[in-house]
């Protein structure tokens, strides 16, 4: 008998199954299980009219419940830990697909979730687990945000978008660019009010670089500061500080002392 190991991936994806002749035991492969491992499918969760047809509605608590952790462990392949960057604040993944773990979340004295990704129905199953949700989707397309750009580059990669159409309008850049700012602002004033629990879809790098520019540019900041930005991550840091005008850095509560760390710690010239 030929037995392949049984591992956190396939322990919920095995059967034996007896050759017809040789009457060998085989472990194999439930073909297409994934589909039979949701009580409910969260994104597309429905209910049909008396007509067939689909129609959105309310989820339950109980809808939530239900889902398998096989959801979380294909996106991930192992579940992100719930990682302590403060008093009673915390950052990991999006947990819509193992809500069972937000007990966890209030247990540790979590108020709040901060959504990065802004998640469908993430805050319903917040609502229902009793905390509060707040969404900041603004590091969804942060490649492309004029505020980590030049206006050069900018025009250089909206152009790439354009088909080779010439003329390309930036007229745009500004008004994104400050947008990301006072949402920024916004998210540091929630940050500030501690027992949160920050996530993007993984909980990788798109609160990686949240908590980053929190850990640079909130003066107010108390918790863990031991990130390194990699190089990558310093030139978006020290275009998003060529960004800011002075009101910006007065709302965010800059002193001079701080503001000539971050001139520092990312190498930012004196006659700037």
């Amino acid at each position: 008998m030929r037995i392949n190991p049984v591992t956190l991936y396939n322990s919920n994806l095995i059967l034996f199954k007896q050759k017809k002749y040789d009457l060998e035991d085989e472990v194999v492969e439930k073909p297409n299980l994934r589909n039979n491992l949701f009580e409910v499918d969260i994104i597309g969760a429905a209910s049909k009219n008396q007509k067939g047809h689909s129609d959105k509605r309310e989820l339950n608590l109980s809808d939530f419940e239900r889902i398998s952790l096989w959801e979380t462990y294909v996106r991930t392949r192992l579940p992100m830990p719930i990682t302590s960057i403060g008093a009673d604040c915390y950052r990991g993944e999006a947990l819509l697909y193992t809500p069972k773990r937000m007990n966890e979340l209030k247990a540790r004295g979590v108020k709040r979730v901060i959504d990065l990704a802004g998640l469908e129905h993430y805050d319903e199953l917040c609502k229902k687990k009793g905390l509060d949700y707040v969404a900041f989707p603004i590091f969804s397309d942060y490649q492309e945000n004029p505020v980590f750009l030049t206006r050069d580059q900018y025009a250089e990669k909206m152009q790439e978008y354009s088909w080779g159409k010439k003329g390309f309008d930036d007229s745009d850049f500004d008004e994104k660019g400050l947008k990301f700012i006072r949402d920024f602002k916004e998210l540091v004033n929630v940050i500030n009010e501690g027992k949160f629990y920050i996530c993007c879809n993984h909980g990788r790098i798109r609160t990686n670089l949240a908590l980053l520019m929190n850990q640079y540019f909130n003066p107010k900041w108390q918790g863990d500061k031991s990130l390194v930005p990699n190089d990558e991550e310093k030139v978006l840091l020290q275009e998003f500080y060529y960004k800011l005008s002075p009101k910006d850095k007065n709302d965010l509560n800059f002193t001079q002392e701080f503001d000539d760390s971050i001139r520092e710690k990312l190498d930012i010239p004196e006659d700037w």
